[in-house]
């Protein structure tokens, strides 16, 4: 579930205009002291589903900012704007209560997002400095990285807590 939410995140990230979405159609799992309640399941799901709903919509701001663009100057104020909301939804990522048994994939999934928000800044430098050619590659590269590692660590991440949340 929280995968399905995260690939689009991703994908948002990479500058395409696609969706979040993803619904929750957990099923609950037995209450105990050592496992997880459905109820605070699907409350830190939804915790979840909303930060990177956020993340989503950063991503979407970006790629109409970017394409109303008229200078690199435009593009460096867009990435840095992109960079912010991504580090505040790993905060209050970081700040959410994360059931026990899924603490690690939320670590995980922070510090996933805040790669993606530092990987901004070699991109944000060379549009602040006006080097087209400089830009062009490190906006190459920051894609390929979207697509590639952080795509797969995300995706890692979200199965890491939804196996967490459906242990019995």
């Amino acid at each position: 579930m929280l995968r399905r939410l995260l690939l689009p995140a991703a994908l948002a990230a990479v500058l395409a205009a696609g969706g979040c979405g993803g619904g929750s159609g957990d099923k609950g799992s037995s209450t105990t002291s050592t496992t997880v309640g459905a109820e605070q399941a699907r409350a830190y799901k939804l915790t979840v589903q909303g930060i990177l709903r956020s993340v989503g919509t950063a991503g979407r701001s970006l790629v109409v900012s970017v394409r109303a663009a008229s200078s690199l100057s435009d593009v460096a104020r867009a990435l840095a704007a992109f960079r912010a909301s991504v580090d505040q939804a790993a905060v209050r990522l970081d700040a959410s209560r994360a059931p026990p048994t899924a603490a690690a994939g939320q670590r995980h999934l922070s510090r996933t997002l805040r790669e993606i928000a530092a990987g901004t800044a070699p991109t944000i430098r060379a549009a602040r400095a006006g080097d087209r050619p400089a830009f062009r590659r490190e906006f190459l590269a920051y894609q390929r990285k979207l697509n590639g590692v952080y795509r797969v660590r995300l995706r890692a991440a979200g199965d890491e807590i939804d196996r967490a949340l459906a242990r019995p």
